[in-house]
């Protein structure tokens, strides 16, 4: 895999030294290049593309900064490699503070089970886990991107799963699968981190903070292995396997069946409706949750 760029452009190439895709700089939008073009109907392609451009798309200075500084050129392979040797460490080292901490861990995440702490050191412990959240985890996306020499086009807030404030990272577009799954896995890496941070500093404090900011972090790392919601463990899996709208196919595929559609049985059409069929009775079930937790309370 080779990558050129100049100032308006970025040029992927595939094991066989055929051009595969085309990256605009300015509008930040990629185009598949299907069959291996010459030098001149590349220049058609791109100057075609430079002259039905919409739009420009702007990236902060700083932003620009951070690409220029801190892009690399490390291979999906090495990254891939590193990240999982990296999570296995982590990994292990959770289980192992897992069996000295069970006793502490026990707990029942309901509406009252902040109530049982001080209010400060609840409130302390909460902006430390969103901090570590939204620096830590995110951050840890932007570097896995920008080693593998994918540059990054927007940071925003956004509400992750619904309800979780978060910074989210926007890359540029780029053919290669492997460097989108690296870069979707190093999420699950940063949930390991976060969780032996947490542990040993409530290890070595008892501090009520890094017990309520351990927990929490203990409840999004288990969540975002769940398939049914974009977690970073799904959105790897799709990177892998080239296909990101998948979630959207199924739920569109779904509702065209609703409106009187014939089931089309392909392995993979049966996939998204089993898929989204799921999701809906997982939405039902917490949603019942939910509201009979509420009915307990008054």
């Amino acid at each position: 895999m080779t990558i050129l760029t100049n100032d308006d452009f970025i040029f992927e190439y595939n094991s066989s030294g055929n051009l595969q895709y085309i990256i605009d700089q300015k509008a930040i939008v990629g185009y598949v290049v299907k069959e291996a073009p010459t030098k001149e109907e590349v220049q058609k392609i791109i100057t075609s593309i430079s002259m039905n451009r919409k739009s420009v798309t702007k990236i902060p200075k700083w932003l620009n900064k951070l690409n220029d500084t801190l892009l690399g050129d490390l291979s999906s392979k090495k990254t891939s490699k590193l990240l999982m040797l990296i999570y296995f460490v982590f990994f292990s080292i959770n289980i192992i503070n897992y069996f000295n901490f069970r006793n502490y861990l026990k707990f029942q995440m309901t509406l009252d089970f902040f109530s049982k702490f001080n209010s400060n050191q609840v409130l302390i412990g909460i902006i430390l886990f969103f901090a570590g959240l939204i620096f830590l985890h995110e951050g840890f996306h932007i570097f896995i991107s920008l080693l593998q020499g994918v540059k990054v086009s927007k940071l925003g807030f956004k509400l992750k799963y619904g309800f979780i404030p978060m910074l989210y990272v926007r890359i540029f577009p780029t053919s290669y699968n492997k460097k989108k799954m690296n870069i979707a896995f190093a999420g699950l890496v940063a949930d390991q981190f976060l969780l032996l941070l947490y542990s040993v500093f409530f290890w070595v404090t008892k501090s009520e903070v890094f017990y309520v900011a351990l927990i929490l972090q203990i409840t999004l790392s288990v969540f975002n292995y769940n398939i049914l919601f974009p977690s970073d463990f799904m959105q790897a899996i799709l990177s892998r396997i080239d296909y990101l709208e998948f979630r959207n196919d199924s739920f569109k595929y779904l509702g065209n069946i609703l409106k009187g559609s014939k089931v089309d049985f392909k392995f993979v059409n049966i996939l998204k409706l089993i898929y989204s069929v799921s999701f809906f009775i997982m939405l039902s079930i917490l949603f019942l949750n939910v509201f009979f937790l509420m009915i307990n309370l008054k």
